[in-house]
């Protein structure tokens, strides 16, 4: 895995994210991108967000590429990479129709504490600790 700040932010996160949802980014542009890789270099998927504090990681995006769609153990990599860069608490809102990343979420120990509305949608706002050293898959 690999961490992308500044720049390579500014440079790859468009096409990136293009590869993973198939439409290009909004025009927001996140504060880091964690890209994952396999050993030959083709993408597996990303996680975009930033620090809210020192410890709490706000994901703003998240997404694999089709054959990883849905993967407990690929999430979990990412939140032990970020887990081992000091970061405690996971944070990150989903659009209350998306029940399939809500029932992942929930399948790997995300709690829902809130909901909010937005350009007309409703969101539900989960977040995740990570104690222990434990990133929880079962």
């Amino acid at each position: 895995m690999r961490i992308l700040t500044g720049e390579e932010v500014h440079e790859l996160y468009p096409e990136l994210f293009e590869k993973v949802f198939g439409f290009p980014p909004d025009g927001q542009v996140p504060r880091t991108v964690v890209v994952q890789e396999q050993e030959d270099g083709t993408l597996t998927g990303f996680v975009s967000g930033y620090l809210r504090d020192r410890k709490t990681f706000y994901i703003s995006w998240a997404g694999s590429m089709k054959k990883f769609v849905g993967s407990r153990e690929l999430f979990a990599e990412f939140e032990m990479f970020l887990k081992n860069k000091g970061v405690q608490w996971f944070t990150t809102c989903v659009e209350n129709t998306n029940t399939a990343t809500q029932r992942l979420l929930m399948k790997m120990y995300w709690y829902p504490y809130g909901m909010k509305m937005s350009q007309g949608k409703i969101y539900v706002e989960y977040y995740k600790e990570l104690s222990d050293g434990i990133v929880r898959t079962d």
